[in-house]
């Protein structure tokens, strides 16, 4: 019996070839219909927490072979592996189940497996991912010595579930500027509302610029990427001199010719949190010590003893305390500036 399970899919390709030496070997092509018809499976045990009392928090990773853009494009399918992979972890009898950034999205925050495929806590994870990117805008300001009141900020993707989040912590704050930029007007000018709303309430007036042209992001110092829409991009024509760039999907795709081209700008590969003492089997590709945010999440929850679910939209109380509770664990956000 384990106390947790992360259910997680495969980014890319590559990490499929971390999975095993065999598809190393095999051809591309071959590799992508295989990935289709393989079930979810227990990849890893996650070992090394413990709660402030001293009980050890042990947990598993349940892993689904398709790649981001395979359970994007077959989302059926997507959601067949997942439903598989909900039994697994009731019949290991875990306690809790954290939720991977793209089985997070196919199943609207969680909400589809909530008590229909999984009767215990569903952890969704997004809530520390949206916190360590406020982390990195914090670190941005402080490292670059600048004050609120003088940067410019854009998020791009902010009707996301993340993107929400962020945006709502943002514009409680005193920005020069805010641009939230998203697909369609009316979510934009709905997240609007619903900020203004809450800030009103609260005696806080802050100007938000909602737009759906991605040129929304030119003048901004900080740029936040929440977007997982590879036809979305950021060309090199398009950022300020300086800026900084966190990118929330961790895909590096189509950015290679911004970071050719533009030396001067730094970009972040987000949502990675510091988590001394874990130990997995399985390879993510990351530095020793380093796990997502996600994972991250679920393991907190699990070690807090968490009895209710986080899923859906992110909750502004959560967002302030998660990186707190975080701590307790000597978790830190991994910002690499």
């Amino acid at each position: 019996m384990d106390d947790f399970a992360f259910l997680v899919n495969a980014r890319n390709f590559d990490d499929i070839r971390r999975v095993s030496k065999i598809f190393k070997i095999i051809p591309g092509n071959i590799v992508q219909l295989v990935c289709l018809f393989f079930p979810p499976r227990i990849t890893s045990r996650v070992i090394g927490l413990k709660t402030v009392n001293g009980k050890k928090i042990d947990g598993c990773l349940i892993g689904i072979l398709m790649t981001d853009e395979q359970m994007l494009r077959y989302r059926w399918l997507a959601r067949w592996r997942m439903m598989e992979a909900c039994k697994i972890a009731k019949k290991n009898e875990v306690g809790l189940l954290g939720l991977a950034v793209i089985p997070s999205y196919i199943t609207k925050g969680g909400f589809d497996l909530v008590r229909k495929h999984f009767n215990k806590p569903v952890v969704n994870g997004r809530t520390m991912t949206a916190a360590v990117a406020i982390e990195a805008v914090k670190i941005f300001l402080n490292k670059n010595n600048v004050r609120c009141e003088n940067a410019k900020i854009a998020i791009l993707g902010a009707t996301d579930l993340v993107g929400k989040g962020i945006s709502k912590w943002v514009c409680r704050e005193n920005f020069k500027k805010i641009t939230l930029i998203g697909k369609t007007i009316d979510h934009l000018s709905n997240l609007k509302d619903e900020i203004t709303a809450v800030n009103k309430k609260n005696y806080i007036i802050r100007p938000v610029e909602v737009t759906t042209d991605i040129n929304g992001v030119n003048d901004a110092d900080m740029i936040i990427i929440v977007s997982t829409n590879k036809k979305i991009v950021i060309n090199a024509d398009m950022v300020k001199k300086g800026a900084v760039i966190y990118n929330v999907t961790q895909s590096r795709n189509g950015y290679v010719e911004l970071r050719e081209k533009r030396p001067d700008v730094k970009f972040i590969v987000g949502s990675l949190m510091e988590t001394p003492g874990i130990v997995s089997s399985f390879d993510f590709g990351l530095p020793v010590g380093v796990n997502f945010s996600c994972l991250t999440e679920t393991m907190v929850s699990s070690a807090e003893g968490a009895i209710s679910d986080s899923v859906g939209d992110i909750e502004l109380v959560k967002l302030d305390n998660i990186i707190n509770i975080a701590k307790k664990y000597n978790f830190k956000p991994y910002i690499n500036y």
